[in-house]
């Protein structure tokens, strides 16, 4: 790992980590890697876009609760305005 690549305590605690459950997701037409999921955050349902069509399958994780950087600089891709996640 590159000395560009860590992160410091300071910049880590900056980051808005919570977890949500993914209530629905679908391959984004035109993409061989992205899903776009509706994450159910508690307080609100959060639409996110992440690359793990050659990990996992649909119903592999659907239901599944996971990490979510809350406060990441909403990404365009795919004309859908999204929060990006890996």
């Amino acid at each position: 790992m590159s000395e560009s690549e860590i992160v410091s305590i300071r910049e880590f605690k900056r980051l808005d980590i919570r977890t949500g459950t993914v209530k629905e997701i679908e391959q984004i037409p035109g993409s061989d890697k992205l899903y776009k999921l509706q994450v159910d955050m508690g307080d609100h349902t959060r639409q996110i876009i992440t690359g793990l069509v050659e990990y996992y399958k649909a119903d592999e994780i659907k239901g599944k609760v996971i990490c979510v950087i809350c406060n990441l600089k909403p990404a365009k891709i795919f004309g859908t305005r999204v929060r990006v996640c890996s």
